[in-house]
């Protein structure tokens, strides 16, 4: 017996958007405010290149998600260590760190900048997530 057309969800795929709407997540938009909810078209727009990070929306919120399936969950904080930034989120019930390591302070400092100069933390989010991307596609 032959089956075709079996799609099979891939992690590792360079085609995806960034942006991913988990079931469930169209209960959770509803509850946004509309400020927030009116900004999920550019953050997808925004999202659509990332090859290794990308932002979950689920029922119960959203969080950043790696090609491994790690989940970072809110709160996520970033700590300016000078040439490097330290993201720190939930995964599960422990606290996680991921360091990035930038060749110039100045380079930290953008990415920082990049993160911080937005009106929502769904915006934050997805900032993070690009500048994630952006470290592991320029250092790794």
């Amino acid at each position: 017996m032959e089956i075709h057309n079996i799609q099979k969800y891939n992690n590792t795929s360079q085609t995806f958007k960034a942006l991913r709407h988990k079931r469930g997540s169209a209960s959770y938009i509803k509850t946004l405010p509309k400020q927030t909810s009116e900004k999920l078209d550019k953050i997808s727009k925004d999202l659509e290149n990332t090859n290794f990070y990308h932002l979950d929306i689920s029922k119960d919120g959203y969080y950043i998600c790696n090609n491994d399936n790690e989940k970072y969950y809110l709160p996520i904080n970033i700590i300016n260590a000078g040439k490097a930034l330290i993201v720190k989120a939930r995964q599960g019930l422990s606290q996680v760190s991921i360091k990035l390591k930038y060749k110039t302070t100045n380079e930290a400092t953008e990415t920082l900048r990049n993160i911080k100069n937005v009106e929502t933390q769904i915006e934050r989010t997805s900032e993070i997530v690009k500048a994630l991307d952006n470290y592991y596609n320029k250092y790794m």
